[in-house]
């Protein structure tokens, strides 16, 4: 195993990408855009798929900007690490088209 994709969903027809992890030896070779290209797969009649990223992790928000997530929020102190605290970018994918 490569690496890994969690995916929850809820009753509310979105879905959450909670965690991706890429073994040490495979980072680098696409493995973590794979994976999350993936991830919609993972879903069933699902119309949203939300996750949330550090602002301060600028190549993981590229990476889901690549694979067409788009910021909607930014959750200001959501996480405390040692007395610091972090911002998360929130974004989203919608994964079926809305009729016009």
């Amino acid at each position: 195993m490569q690496g890994m994709i969690g995916v929850s969903r809820n009753p509310s027809e979105k879905s959450k990408l909670w965690g991706r992890y890429v073994r040490e030896q495979a980072r680098g070779s696409g493995r973590s855009g794979s994976l999350t290209e993936a991830a919609p797969q993972a879903t069933t009649a699902v119309k949203v798929l939300k996750l949330s990223v550090l602002t301060t992790h600028t190549a993981t928000y590229s990476l889901y900007r690549a694979g067409r997530f788009n910021e909607w929020a930014i959750d200001k102190y959501a996480l405390c690490i040692d007395d610091a605290f972090y911002d998360e970018d929130l974004m989203r994918k919608e994964l079926l088209r809305r009729p016009r």
